[in-house]
């Protein structure tokens, strides 16, 4: 148990998340993926909310006008049920190590899981699109 670090990989991760967010502002989709508003603010030092439940391009274009207008960044960990547009391409996919939860006893190894993130920019009618590039 302790030769395997917790989360193993999701810091590497989340560093890339926050060099590819464009803005100071950004919208986490929790559906499909793991916690991770609590980094999202700490480390990539933004304003951040979490929606559960997959979006529809109304929801992300009611949200981008609420929080002013313009593009506005998202992260998530599933394309499924997403208004992604076809040029949405995942940022990284990353092979993470947990600790399986058990109460009955102390856990014997290890958990690996692969996850896929993307990041993407709310338009006005609420397509997650490419970041824009400079």
């Amino acid at each position: 148990m302790f030769d395997v670090a917790e989360h193993d990989g999701r810091y590497g991760e989340l560093h890339d998340v926050c060099q590819a967010l464009p803005d100071d502002r950004v919208v986490y989709i929790r559906h499909g993926g793991p916690s991770y508003l609590a980094g999202l603010r700490s480390v990539c030092e933004v304003d951040a909310i979490e929606v559960t439940d997959p979006p529809t391009a109304d929801m992300l274009a009611e949200i981008r006008q609420a929080w002013g207008g313009t593009d506005l960044p998202i992260v998530a960990f599933t394309a499924e049920n997403m208004p992604f547009a076809d040029s949405l391409q995942p940022l990284r996919t990353t092979v993470t190590t947990t600790w399986p939860n058990t109460l009955s006893h102390r856990p014997n190894g290890s958990v690996v899981r692969e996850s896929t993130v993307w990041v993407g920019v709310i338009t006005a009618d609420g397509i997650v699109v490419p970041v824009p590039t400079d």
